[in-house]
């Protein structure tokens, strides 16, 4: 993966973060993004409050889809990836001028969500949602139709868990 596919994650990790919230479509019960939210961070994460965020909507987000999904060692997320992915957004996002524009999504949520999405007519699934295997999470258009999961699904009112697993094997008799 390059920069603008960790950017790219990290935007829609933070978009559907923040609409799942508990204000907006309540998928989970945080409030981590939320205005409020910064006060009562800043005093135990002055100079990482953003970072704080991101990290509270995504153990959040990643418990609720972890409840529907199933945990593995083979079975990934939006809020739950391979740990070498997990490290490169946090080092992005340690960054004031990645910070900066991925922030900036939230000023317009739905918008930027949809501006994500690959216009895919097939994506009003509902529940868990197998997207491919481990293989495709580094892939951009993969997580363009993710995008396009959660976006159908807070237009509907509807849940959807996209993940993706290791191939499974299968055995013959």
């Amino acid at each position: 993966m390059n920069s603008n596919d960790y950017i790219f994650l990290a935007k829609l990790r933070i978009l559907v973060g923040y609409i799942g919230e508990s204000r907006q479509s309540g998928w989970w019960s945080s409030s981590f993004l939320d205005n409020n939210s910064e006060v009562f961070l800043a005093p135990v994460a002055e100079n990482t409050t953003f970072l704080a965020q991101y990290h509270g909507v995504r153990i959040a987000a990643a418990r609720v889809h972890d409840k529907f999904i199933g945990v593995g060692k083979d079975t990934f997320h939006l809020f739950r990836l391979p740990e070498v992915i997990e490290q490169q957004l946090h080092n992005y996002l340690s960054r004031e001028d990645i910070i900066k524009d991925v922030s900036d999504c939230l000023l317009d949520p739905i918008k930027n969500l949809n501006d994500l999405s690959l216009q895919d007519k097939n994506a009003d699934e509902i529940g868990p949602v197998l997207m491919g295997e481990i293989s495709d999470i580094e892939k951009v258009k993969t997580w363009e139709k993710v995008a396009s999961q959660y976006n159908r699904a807070f237009k509907n009112g509807n849940k959807v868990f996209p993940f993706f697993m290791e191939e499974q094997c299968s055995y013959e008799n």
